[in-house]
């Protein structure tokens, strides 16, 4: 059952992960719903103040003697625009939003047919009213020896006057006097009937042109928008009693999603440290964490083979602690075990950083010593070590004195095979002991 434990755990986290995931996505998706409904209505507001500029535009063209037209399409043309801005950001609502917008767009279309109608209209009252107003002013000049005719000509600029004034929607009082030309000259009956004539087609061209004003003013384009925006306030408001609830959850669900990655990653370091506690276990030592005999194998044919191809000399160092067998006997095994420790700790604090030393026996310590162009290095870094090492050392108030006896072996001048190699520093070590220990041998030949 145990060999099936960790998988069912991974996977129940990573399950586990899966599922935060697409909750947080799924709500995120509803919290932006409710965005999207909230942008729909700044921008309603949008396309009403654009609306509101449109015909405030096109009354001050109404209300001017000399408009310029090329406000109202740049007024028409910003209200094209927050119009498909508008349709774009409201097209995911559902509801009968639909179906208004679509209305309210073929109303915006009708109501710009109907202001280029208006302004070819008020194009052509414009026209004529300055046509009349330069013919009154020119008669004025030539006739103003002749009063009787000086009078029909400013009752004529009168109701010019008026006629500006209605097209402004401003009503002048009236007031005429009925001319008589019966005694004018031909050339002055024809400007009579000239003036009337031009006055009458004001008088309906101004009718158009208001009928054609009041008919781009639809209502019902002003109450459509006033009922979007009860539509969009009414979907805001549905939307937005969840909006609380969904931002609590997004805050929940990615909570659990830290938790569970947390969990996950704890999960993984406790896997690693297991499969590599137990890889260790294999080739270190469990009392001095140094490597053991096992490494030391595995190790030795690799190096042996990367310092052939290299040119370079190993060296391996056999070491063997003397007195520490009377140390055991007399203070206890505890004492022992601490002592191996800390020569241990000891001998890492003067190698190099790429030798390696391992603990192969009781008291018994081999360093490889890698990479060597001058073998007196092996020799140097023993010395060292015998100096170093060589100390009393003090555990539990007991003074404990070890000294080190060394051999060393070379590669590939002693041997090329790792047996060889370790068999000839450890003949090396016992001539060592046997010339009176704490001293270092270089291996010569058999004892």
């Amino acid at each position: 059952m145990k060999k099936f434990r960790l998988p069912i755990i991974f996977l129940t986290l990573s399950l586990g992960i899966s599922l935060a995931i697409y909750g947080t996505y799924h709500r995120y998706n509803d919290l932006r719903d409710t965005m999207e409904i909230q942008n729909s209505i700044f921008q309603l507001v949008e396309l009403k103040s654009a609306n509101t500029e449109w015909e405030f535009e096109l009354n001050r063209i109404h209300t001017n003697n000399f408009p310029h037209f090329d406000e109202v399409n740049h007024a028409a043309r910003k209200y094209e625009h927050e119009m498909a801005k508008f349709l774009r950001l409201s097209a995911s609502i559902q509801g009968p939003l639909q179906t208004r917008a679509q209305t309210l767009l073929a109303l915006s279309l009708d109501k710009k047919e109907k202001m280029k109608a208006y302004l070819s209209e008020i194009a052509v009252t414009r026209n004529s009213l300055k046509y009349l107003d330069t013919l009154l002013f020119t008669l004025h000049i030539q006739y103003k020896n002749d009063p009787k005719f000086i009078a029909f000509l400013t009752q004529a600029q009168y109701q010019l006057s008026m006629f500006i004034a209605l097209n402004q929607n401003i009503v002048l009082k009236q007031h005429f006097t009925n001319f008589d030309c019966s005694q004018c000259s031909s050339r002055q009956s024809e400007i009579f009937e000239t003036v009337n004539l031009h006055l009458e087609i004001l008088r309906s061209k101004i009718a158009l042109s208001n009928d054609a004003k009041n008919a781009f003013y639809n209502p019902e384009h002003s109450q459509l928008i006033a009922h979007l925006f009860d539509d969009l306030s009414q979907a805001y408001t549905q939307a937005d009693s969840m909006h609380q609830t969904i931002q609590s959850q997004i805050i929940t669900i990615t909570l659990v999603l830290v938790i569970t990655v947390i969990a996950l990653l704890s999960f993984l370091y406790l896997v690693y440290r297991t499969i590599e506690g137990h890889r260790r276990a294999g080739i270190t030592d469990p009392l001095t964490g140094l490597f053991n005999r096992k490494k030391l194998f595995d190790n030795l044919q690799v190096l042996m083979d990367s310092h052939e191809k290299s040119g370079k000399s190993l060296a391996l160092l056999f070491i063997d602690l003397d007195g520490f067998k009377n140390v055991n006997d007399t203070h206890g095994h505890d004492i022992g075990d601490k002592l191996l420790q800390r020569i241990s700790a000891r001998f890492n604090q003067h190698i190099r950083k790429q030798d390696c030393i391992y603990r192969i026996g009781g008291d018994e310590f081999v360093i490889l010593v890698k990479e060597l162009e001058n073998l007196d290095i092996a020799e140097a870094i023993a010395k060292e070590m015998l100096i170093k090492c060589s100390k009393p050392y003090k555990l539990d108030n007991i003074i404990c004195d070890i000294t080190l006896s060394i051999g060393i072996s070379y590669f590939p001048d002693h041997t090329r095979t790792p047996i060889q190699l370790i068999r000839h520093a450890d003949e090396a070590m016992y001539q060592a002991k046997s010339r009176g220990k704490n001293q270092i041998k270089i291996w010569q030949g058999a004892i």
